[in-house]
């Protein structure tokens, strides 16, 4: 990700705007810190409903989405290391590392996110007010996969949307570019969002869990319907992803 600064102290321009690595690490304040930007794709048009996440140590500590010019800000006084997080779904996750230090500082950041989602030819995408029907329709005469609803996903407050896949049979995390990397029976399944099906991405780099509306799990390839199957099935199995309607 492409991340241009400027750093704004009692009140003098001191650094230009220039081209960052997306995990550099920039010197920062605690008293009155704030940070703002904008995120942008590869066209430079705004990306609105991204996900902000300001972690410290590790935890959460503030989360927010972009509005429709794809703006967003923070404002924060505790010093530490920090990291910003970026997702949207049909979109790779971005970070940008920063330490807070002792000075006080206003931070500009623009970010470019790269599209990941596209529709493979000759594939029909679901229409979205009947992105739950094939769900529930599947889920209510008990077919061969493992349901799980939305509501079920937030009772359990996971961190990442792979944190569901804990109590899924036959299914294993592994550490991931971002969050976790599933694997059903050792192999990595196929991953289907909304009737589009993505490659060489897993669900933790697109798909935050409040976005989940339901999960279909095939942990082999028996009960898979027909329209979800590879051309040549593999053993590996298929998750099928149902975003919430926004």
């Amino acid at each position: 990700m492409d991340a241009r600064r400027s750093l704004l102290i009692w009140g003098l321009l001191i650094a230009p705007a220039v081209p960052l690595p997306a995990q550099s690490v920039i010197p920062l304040i605690p008293a009155g810190y704030r940070v703002h930007g904008v995120v942008l794709d590869e066209k430079r048009a705004p990306i609105a409903q991204v996900e902000v996440r300001l972690l410290q140590n590790g935890e959460l500590e503030q989360v927010t989405r972009t509005d429709a010019a794809g703006m967003f800000a923070f404002g924060w006084s505790r010093a530490g290391a920090a990291t910003l997080s970026l997702k949207r779904l049909g979109y790779s996750p971005s970070a940008i590392q920063l330490d807070v230090t002792n000075a006080s500082v206003t931070e500009n950041i623009e970010a470019t996110m790269k599209e990941v989602v596209r529709a493979l030819p000759n594939v029909v995408v679901v229409e979205e007010k009947r992105r739950l029907h094939e769900f529930e329709e599947r889920r209510h005469r008990h077919a061969s996969g493992q349901f799980i609803t939305g509501e079920e996903i937030m009772k359990a407050h996971p961190q990442f949307s792979s944190d569901v896949f804990r109590r899924v049979g036959g299914a294993s995390l592994r550490r991931g570019r971002f969050g976790n990397a599933i694997r059903l029976r050792g192999c990595r399944p196929k991953l289907w969002i909304d009737g589009i099906p993505l490659r060489d991405v897993e669900l933790d780099e697109v798909v935050d869990p409040s976005q989940i509306a339901g999960l279909e799990v095939y942990a082999s390839t028996a009960g898979i319907p027909p329209e979800y199957m590879d051309r040549e099935p593999r053993p590996c199995g298929v998750i099928l992803v149902w975003t919430r309607i926004e």
